[in-house]
């Protein structure tokens, strides 16, 4: 299966569309196309990092670096929303939409005046829209975080292996898999699979950037849902090497490692190491059935994996998507009982 298949299939559900069941409405609405995933930058940073490290072959064809740097403030938010082919002589009616975009409440002419004095502004538009290829546009910052962040992964030895060197092992990065679960069709994205033919160890990864600092990955780890992750891209591996096994004996007694989870620091200029944290049995067990998180003062379900994929059933067979499934049944209604 090759990456343009598993990205033009629209019909088999992802981790991330199960995440965003929190928010049906955007569901539905990136499903009929309406709207795309917002890019923040971070994310920009992440997917170029990732690049660098499992498929720098394929840099050119996904990534162009401006020369110079996105402007800051409601400038930025401004020329990003700004259409192709404008010139200093162009209708101020083509700077409406952009205008209100950036939520500017000075006049628009001034804003107008401030973008054509503004050299790096101009700059930014015109690389911006020169980007034929329909690429994913970096600044120079987030090139040089990009390649910092790679550094930290390869100069450190206990993360450096999953990505160079050692003849022993077998490497799978930016690896598509389909797999079946509950009955439905679904997709992950593996960043990484490496087989040790010595150790008969089998190891799934992930890469993750932040820049909320490494040894702060256990918040980002609950919040963004990667315990689900984990558990979801698991068991993808497992239907994978399940197959893989009825024509490929020698894996048949090999084990299957848990989880884990590369982070690096995506803050540029980092000197923090990459670190690897690794997924334990119970998270992969909350990830699949859900449970309750730990500390905070006070309790919090959350689901799993086998409840997301109940609740997008539902959502598919009512064709209910303004809330979620719990406000639908409980009739608008939530209970606090906040105290013990």
């Amino acid at each position: 299966m090759t990456l343009k298949e598993f990205i033009g299939d629209k019909s088999r559900v992802s981790h991330s569309r199960l995440n965003t069941l929190e928010n049906p409405k955007v569901l539905w609405l990136k499903m009929q196309g309406i709207i795309e995933d917002e890019e923040h930058g971070y994310l920009r940073v992440g997917s170029a990092t990732d690049c660098l490290l499992t498929e720098p072959d394929k840099w050119d064809e996904r990534f162009i670096v401006l020369s110079g740097n996105r402007p800051y403030g409601l400038m930025g938010k401004f020329v990003d929303a700004l259409p192709a082919g404008l010139v200093e002589t162009s209708d101020i009616v083509e700077y409406a939409g952009a205008y209100m975009s950036a939520g500017y409440k000075v006049n628009l002419t001034n804003v107008i005046n401030w973008f054509w004095q503004n050299p790096q502004a101009v700059q930014y538009y015109q690389e911006k829209y020169a980007n034929v290829g329909n690429k994913t546009i970096l600044n120079a910052d987030e090139y040089d975080i990009a390649l910092n962040t790679k550094s930290l992964i390869l100069e450190n030895s206990f993360t450096k292996w999953y990505f160079e060197g050692e003849d022993h092992l077998e490497r799978h990065l930016q690896m598509p898999l389909f797999f079946t679960f509950e009955g439905t069709d679904c997709k992950a994205l593996l960043d990484g699979l490496v087989i040790n033919h010595d150790s008969k160890k089998i190891i799934p990864f992930d890469l993750k950037t932040t820049s909320k600092g490494v040894f702060n990955f256990y918040d980002s780890y609950i919040h963004y849902g990667y315990y689900r992750q984990a558990a979801f891209y698991t068991t993808a591996v497992k239907e994978y090497l399940a197959v893989r096994s009825n024509y490929d004996d020698k894996i048949s007694d090999y084990s299957l490692e848990p989880f884990r989870f590369i982070v690096a620091d995506s803050k540029q200029g980092s000197k923090s190491p990459a670190l690897i944290y690794v997924t334990t049995p119970n998270d992969i067990k909350v990830g699949l059935y859900g449970g309750e998180v730990k500390g905070g003062g006070y309790k919090k379900r959350i689901k799993g994996i086998h409840q997301l994929i109940d609740d997008y059933k539902w959502h598919v067979e009512n064709n209910l998507w303004l809330l979620p499934r719990d406000i639908y049944e409980s009739k608008g209604e939530l209970i606090l009982n906040c105290f013990e």
